[in-house]
């Protein structure tokens, strides 16, 4: 049965971003620790955040186990070890072209769990927000269902592992609409979601939930202390990417693919170190074109 959830009245105060964005969390940041099912208000009875439970994820925590994470330093010298599911809009000076996280193609047997987990987490959204929700459906309705998430605003995700993050505002998203998370957390200390500019921190317990307005409310994410070698704290991310909005059908965005590769194949075939691309060379095998366009179609060519 689910729990009543508090209300909480909480002050908005206007930071200087320089002295917060990209540094890690610390307890000075904070006044309140909420660690119950709560509704956040500011000063003027607007809604800022909710922070609920979920009573079972349809999401085993086995799952989110058996993934190859990756790893890197960001700015702040945090190690960031996590992995992107869902869609990604073109990015003209790297892959100029829309497509699937490789995640996709690597966990496929997962993939459709991740996408229940986010509708389960929306309910939450779609309940306490119901203005905010209808007009983010609304808004990624010019998004083709080739590049959403059935049945969310959604379209992308993001699972960090056991990662402190440094102050940030999401950024890419859809504006003046919430993103989600999921938390899974066992014999870890820290690991809060702070909003500094609230002077809040939500504890992110065992299957909790958070829904918030990442893009536009300042939020990082605190030390952690592992207590045992099993221990772990996973959050999932769900949010709305909105440059995919330019993303073709499926078919379309294949050809428009495979004819700016043979564009370039043509501009490399005088270059001996250059690659065959996906329809350049009478050379390839139909599998061999196939197994290219799916490739980059995974974003992993």
């Amino acid at each position: 049965m689910r729990k009543t959830m508090n209300d909480l009245t909480v002050e908005y105060r206007e930071l200087e971003k320089k002295q917060y964005m990209r540094r890690p969390p610390t307890s000075k940041d904070y006044s309140q620790l909420v660690k119950e099912p709560t509704k956040l208000y500011d000063q003027d009875g607007e809604l800022v955040a909710v922070y609920d439970q979920l009573d079972e994820p349809v999401l085993p925590v086995s799952e989110l186990k058996r993934i190859d994470y990756r790893s890197d330093v960001r700015i702040g010298g945090l190690k960031h070890t996590s992995r992107i599911f869902g869609y990604r809009p073109r990015y003209p000076l790297r892959t100029d072209f829309c497509a699937s996280a490789s995640f996709n193609g690597e966990y496929t047997e997962m993939l459709p769990e991740l996408f229940k987990l986010c509708a389960q987490a929306s309910q939450t959204y779609r309940n306490e927000f119901p203005d905010t929700y209808q007009s983010h459906m609304t808004r990624t309705q010019e998004i083709l269902a080739d590049w959403k998430i059935e049945g969310t605003p959604f379209t992308s995700g993001v699972i960090n592992h056991t990662t402190a993050l440094s102050y940030h505002l999401d950024a890419g998203n859809f504006k003046d609409v919430n993103s989600c998370m999921v938390v899974f957390k066992s014999k870890v200390g820290g690991g809060y979601l702070c909003l500094p500019e609230y002077g809040v921190a939500l504890e992110c317990s065992n299957h909790s939930s958070v829904t918030f307005d990442g893009q536009k409310i300042i939020h990082g994410v605190t030390p952690m202390v592992k207590f045992t070698t099993e221990a772990y704290r996973y959050s999932i991310v769900f949010y709305a990417l909105e440059q995919l909005w330019q993303c073709l059908p499926l078919s379309e965005e294949l050809d428009r693919i495979r004819q700016r590769s043979m564009g370039l194949a043509k501009e490399r075939q005088n270059d001996p170190q250059g690659l065959p691309f996906a329809g350049s060379s009478p050379h390839l095998s139909m599998k061999a074109k196939s197994d290219a366009i799916r490739k980059v179609r995974a974003g992993i060519a």
